[in-house]
């Protein structure tokens, strides 16, 4: 029987209609703690236990069972879905686009990053707590060596920019994108592409742009490819760039 799936869209309403349903995250038991859809539960596609894990889950084999994993990349969902259905589960969706079609379409997620963890960083150096400053020429902090100068526009907080206020020209963007080292200017807009290690350290950079972007109430478009995420700053309000998407991008390097 083959495997009927289900879109984010529709897995959204289903969540919002409070069906009876049951949505099963198929990751890691620590990828499910750094991030998952409202009201999952987790049972790893790849634990050999699977089969038990959801049969103590949902003893009921007519229920509704809804499955994602990371992206549409990976089989993990479908493995799960398969493996299901195969048991005897009777009515099994699967969400194909898993977390990165969720976070695409910007739907809430509940996470529970664990305190320590910080991402790899993929920006400029940035001086660490305690370590002293290196003096240039005119007494200023010198960057470390082989590094680019630190940001000051990472110092800056994003501000409330209404309609009407003019975009930034081209030749003003591009003399701030030397403080927003690795974007792109693309005609309205700055980009920058990361690559991961995998899915999991993608998604942990993600939770922290989020917090940086709720923290200074400026949102970047953010777009998920399994282990590579694009990034876009725009100023909606004025249909182009600001100060503001800049301050975003230097603060995002600093991760």
């Amino acid at each position: 029987m083959e495997t009927n799936e289900i879109t984010k869209e529709e897995l959204k309403k289903k969540l919002g209609r409070k069906e009876d349903f049951i949505l099963i995250n198929v990751l890691s038991a620590e990828s499910y703690e750094s991030m998952r859809i409202p009201g999952s539960v987790n049972a790893p596609a790849d634990d050999p236990e699977f089969l038990q894990k959801v049969q103590q889950l949902v003893a009921d084999k007519g229920k509704a069972i809804v499955v994602y994993g990371p992206s549409g990349a990976s089989p993990a969902s479908r493995k799960a879905a398969d493996a299901l259905m195969a048991a005897g589960y009777e009515n099994v969706l699967d969400f194909r686009g898993g977390m990165a079609d969720w976070i695409e379409g910007s739907y809430p997620i509940e996470r529970s990053r664990p305190p320590e963890y910080r991402p790899p960083h993929h920006g400029p150096p940035v001086k660490k707590t305690g370590e002293p400053e290196k003096e240039g020429e005119e007494g200023k902090a010198a960057p470390a060596e082989g590094g680019p100068e630190p940001s000051a526009l990472a110092e800056k907080r994003c501000m409330p920019c209404e309609g009407g206020v003019p975009p930034l020209d081209e030749a003003k963007a591009q003399e701030m994108l030397g403080e927003a080292e690795g974007w792109e200017l693309k005609g309205n807009r700055i980009v920058k592409e990361i690559k991961f290690k995998d899915f999991k350290e993608a998604m942990h950079f993600v939770d922290w742009v989020a917090d940086i972007a709720e923290e200074q109430g400026h949102h970047p478009d953010i777009h998920i490819s399994y282990d590579r995420i694009r990034l876009e700053l725009w100023t909606h309000a004025i249909g182009g760039l600001s100060e503001n998407d800049f301050i975003m991008a230097a603060k995002i390097n600093r991760i």
